[in-house]
């Protein structure tokens, strides 16, 4: 029961990540063909994994700290991390995109 905590944060992470190289796919952006309207999926699809990456970041810290398996912990927290450089890379990508 201990190691949810930490497998939790890591499978979010790995979910983040997968998601956010479809998102980058270059064929005409498979995601936005997916769901079929590319107006409502910009801001709150970039914005919800943006904030599940940050979930995933805390739950492996709070895990961590918590010593519920320091090698899960410590993966989850890579992985976060990892996604959450990405959805912001993404993000600014985005946003810097329509601006500009």
């Amino acid at each position: 029961m201990k190691k949810i905590i930490p497998i939790t944060a890591i499978i979010i992470g790995i979910v983040n990540i997968l998601v956010g190289y479809i998102y980058l796919a270059p064929p005409g952006k498979f995601l936005k063909k997916l769901f079929g309207s590319e107006k409502w999926l910009d801001y709150p699809f970039i914005y919800f994994f943006l904030t599940l990456s940050i979930f995933s970041l805390i739950l492996g810290i709070w895990s961590l700290k918590l010593k519920l398996g320091r090698t899960s912990a410590i993966f989850g927290i890579i992985l976060s991390i990892l996604a959450l450089l990405l959805w912001l890379f993404i993000w600014l990508w985005v946003v810097g995109w329509s601006i500009a």
